[in-house]
């Protein structure tokens, strides 16, 4: 049978080899753990991390992007009610037509004053020349 003295030696030794065996087991155990709970703690933060920053997108960077957006469409439909080249250039040249056949009926009109000046004698034979010499349309007659 053992006595009070052996009951304390072997209490002793269990207490120390027992708080070994917590310290061993209790590190494995925080370890074990400690790497869940991080690994929970830290995909909330990331949820909660996520959340803000779509909270600050859709409130502060989506307005402007709308915004952006509706006036380059305004832009857009400007500029798609602008005349192309195509068009542009027709009507220039329609323009060009125009005036040209002013000018034409305007030097005939000059010419035909010269004439009746030259006939009636207003004119001298000089004077008819230096005006003939100034041709805005040359004459198919005169040319050789």
């Amino acid at each position: 049978m053992l006595e009070q003295k052996d009951y304390k030696k072997l209490e002793k030794l269990f207490d120390q080899r027992g708080r070994q065996l917590f310290k061993e087991e209790g590190r494995k155990l925080f370890e074990q753990e400690g790497k869940k709970l991080f690994e929970q703690e830290g995909k909330k933060l990331e949820d909660r991390i996520i959340t803000q920053v779509g909270e600050m997108i859709e409130q502060n960077i989506s307005p402007i992007l709308c915004d952006h957006t509706n006036r380059l469409d305004k832009l857009e439909k400007k500029i798609n009610n602008l005349p192309d080249k195509l068009y542009l250039s027709d009507k220039f040249a329609d323009l060009q037509a125009n005036v040209t056949s002013r000018q034409r009926k305007e030097d005939e009109k000059v010419n035909l004053l010269i004439s009746f000046l030259k006939k009636r004698k207003v004119l001298v034979d000089r004077e008819v020349e230096i005006l003939e010499a100034i041709e805005v349309f040359p004459n198919p007659q005169k040319i050789s």
